[in-house]
This record gives structure tokens, sequence and C-alpha cells, in this order.
């Protein structure tokens, strides 16, 4: 499979392979002098998502980030750069040797980037909302989520009751459930027809935490752009098939839902606590409080250290 963006000026025949490792005996040929544009394969495999590890989703996206960040303008038709995919995992990019730094300069940000992720450790706690509002309730920024101290975090371990813990991960730039708490519950999708049985449909009602995460330049804080998706069954109401007339009812659930979706930054390993509902009609003498943990792991210094463990 070959996929080429092109320009106006014709490739020269030198080809050098940057992104995976070179055999040793393999020599690079020289550049050629001035600004004669030239031929370099990038192999952009490790770049590309593969299961338990981050990365771009599609070739496609590796290649729109290389024609919009460097010089846009050189691939249109009066361009002089031209770019081919081959195969889904190698780009033979012709231009000028400027670009090509900036094309291994921006290659190597992303290989910096992708080697991150984000691990998330939740705890779900319930409290009288007496002593939430006495001890907790000044914590939170604008009533929606703060970073907080580890004496905190102890406090809400004493005082409260933890119903349930959680793990995650994401990827830099990706989106993962942190946190979920749903009940599911059936109803008539459609009627029974003799001799076949009624279908039943199935929905969830309760909690869903997602964060999208993003880490600093410095890998030393996480940006989270958090969502709380509530879902509640108020009642399960019956209608006449309109496909069977009155050969049979349908169950039809009346949902109420609702999200809150806020951004907050926490350093790496620091904690954040966040109230939330679980859409049970409890919440009258009790508050639900998340405590989120997000954990910046580099994945080559993790290999790292698993090597060296005993």
């Amino acid at each position: 499979m070959r996929h080429r963006v092109r320009g106006a000026v014709a490739a020269l025949a030198l080809t050098v392979l940057v992104g995976a490792p070179a055999p040793r005996a393999a020599a690079a040929p020289p550049k050629p002098a001035g600004n004669k544009p030239y031929a370099v394969t990038y192999d952009v495999t490790d770049l590309l998502r593969k299961p338990g590890h981050t990365g771009y989703a599609r070739v496609e996206d590796v290649i729109k980030l290389i024609v919009t960040s460097v010089d846009p303008e050189s691939w249109n038709k009066t361009g002089d750069s031209t770019l081919e995919e081959i195969n889904g995992t190698r780009l033979v990019v012709t231009t000028e040797a400027a670009r090509h730094a900036q094309l291994e300069e921006l290659l190597a940000a992303a290989r910096r980037r992708i080697d991150l992720r984000v691990d998330f450790k939740s705890e779900l706690f319930e409290i009288e909302r007496k002593v939430y509002e006495k001890e907790f309730k000044d914590k939170l920024k604008d009533g929606k989520a703060a970073v907080v101290e580890d004496k905190v975090v102890e406090e809400l371990r004493t005082r409260g009751t933890r119903l349930k813990d959680a793990a995650a991960r994401a990827g830099e730039g990706e989106t993962a459930t942190v946190f979920s708490l749903r009940r599911a519950f059936t109803y008539v999708e459609k009627p029974a027809v003799p001799p076949a049985p009624a279908v039943r449909g199935t929905g969830l009602t309760g909690l869903r935490v997602s964060a999208t995460a993003s880490v600093t330049g410095d890998r030393r804080f996480v940006r989270l752009k958090v969502t709380n998706r509530v879902t509640e069954l108020v009642a399960i109401k019956k209608r006449t098939d309109p496909d069977n007339g009155a050969e049979g009812e349908v169950e039809v659930p009346d949902l109420a839902e609702s999200s809150a979706t806020f951004n907050v930054t926490s350093g790496d390993g620091e904690t954040i606590l966040m109230p939330v509902s679980l859409a049970d009609g409890k919440d009258k003498d009790r508050v639900r409080l998340l405590l989120v943990r997000p954990t910046i792991t580099i994945e080559e210094e993790e290999k790292e250290r698993k090597k060296k463990a005993p």
C-alpha cells in the first residue's frame, strides 16, 4: 500500500533509514550539497498504537502531524516536498536538509510523548453530610475538585466508608474511564410473538467518571479534563408496539441524565478530591467523595526498572 503527498520537484534516488536501528555495517550515504531535496525513509512503526501501549491510531495521523507541522506550504502542488507511505509503517520523505532536520525533531518529540502513560488509582468513599460540610467542603475548588494533601486523604479514610476502588490507564492525550459504578436493568424492547419470546433490551444507570490526560513538557504535572456522568432510571413506561398494534406492549425507559465537566491539574502522584453522585436517591444525609491519584509512567524507564528488579 502506498500513500503519496507530493510537491513539484522530483525525488532524488537517495534513501536513509531513520527511526529504526540500522545495521552497524550499513553507512548512511552523504547528503547532497546545497538545498537540493533528497529522500529519507522514516520508520514510524513505534509511533503506532499497539495493545497495551500508547501511540497514534493510524499512520494517516502521523502523516497529518508531519505535513501540518513542517512547512505546510511545501507539500502542496507548487511545493518541493513529497511524502510516500509504504505498507503502513514507513514514510519516504523527499525534501531539503533543513526540513528533514525539523522532521527528525518533530518525530523525536512525538516519541517522547507516546513514551508516557498516566495510571489512575481511584477510591470511592461515603461520609455523613455534616462531616463533609465541616471537614471537606472548603477543600474543593468551586465545589467540583481540587488537589489535596495527604492528611486530607487520611482524614477521609478515617472518617468515611470506602465503597469501591478502581484502576485505569490512559496514554498521552487519551481518555480513560477512571471510575465507574453502574447497575444494569432490562425492559421489553419487543413484545412476545408466539412462538418467539419477548426481546429484552438492557440499560445501565449510575456513575461514570472519565478523564482526558495531558502531561506537561517537563513531565511533572498531569492536566485532566474530567467528566462526571450520572444516569438515573426514573421509570419504565409502557406503550403499544407500533409494529404489532394491539398484539403487545413495549417498555420505554425514562432516563434522567446529567454531566459536569471541569479541568484540574495535579502533580505526579498527587491526589484529587471530587464529590460525586450515584443517582440512587441516597445523597440526602450522606455524601460520596472520589479520590483520584494520577501517576506518570515513562515506559522506557519502567522497562529498565523491571530488568533490574530481582
